[in-house]
């Protein structure tokens, strides 16, 4: 079972932006270290206290409009909203990177890791949500779709992903 260390906090710097921090259930690990072969020994080890030593930062950002459908708005959405993940991700990631840690994101359309080498497996932000956070859910045309206790559907999933100890990475997100 997922232990939240940060619960859900807005970005001072990005509008509509929330993330939280979390242990990873062993449910969703070895799917991670799938998805990031090149860091599986480092995502499988444990911390001090025998807890996975791997973070994850499921993110969530407000959208302009529902993303339940399909259609050029919601694609230009989608696009626009990737782009402010990455954005975001990256100032936290060179922070890690800098300071000697692992730390990616996956690409929310494809579950393929954003900066490094992609695995066999594929990372799904709405199955590992539900598992992490236990946010509603529902099935449109074959598609699951999580909804944010706040923004419903009109929100969009991204998660980062790192081995840094707690401290380093709340630092790094304090900077975001």
């Amino acid at each position: 079972m997922a232990e939240t260390l940060v619960g859900p906090t807005r970005c001072s710097h990005y509008v509509d932006f929330e993330y939280s921090v979390h242990t990873c259930p062993s449910a969703v690990l070895r799917e991670v270290a799938g998805v990031f072969p090149d860091q599986r020994e480092a995502i499988l080890s444990k911390d001090p206290s025998g807890n996975s030593a791997l973070l994850i930062v499921p993110t969530f950002q407000k959208a302009a409009a529902s993303l339940l459908s399909w259609g050029d708005v919601q694609a230009a959405e989608k696009d626009r909203l990737l782009e402010e993940f990455l954005r975001w991700s990256k100032q936290v990631c060179d922070v890690l990177w800098a300071q000697g840690y692992w730390a990616d994101v996956t690409d929310p359309c494809t579950g393929l890791p954003y900066y490094g080498t992609a695995g066999a497996q594929i990372y799904s932000d709405v199955h590992a949500n539900m598992t992490i956070l236990k946010y509603e859910t529902e099935n449109v045309g074959g598609c699951v779709v999580m909804a944010h206790p706040e923004w419903k559907y009109a929100s969009y999933p991204a998660t980062l992903f790192t081995t840094a100890p707690l401290e380093t990475l709340h630092q790094a997100l304090a900077s975001t």
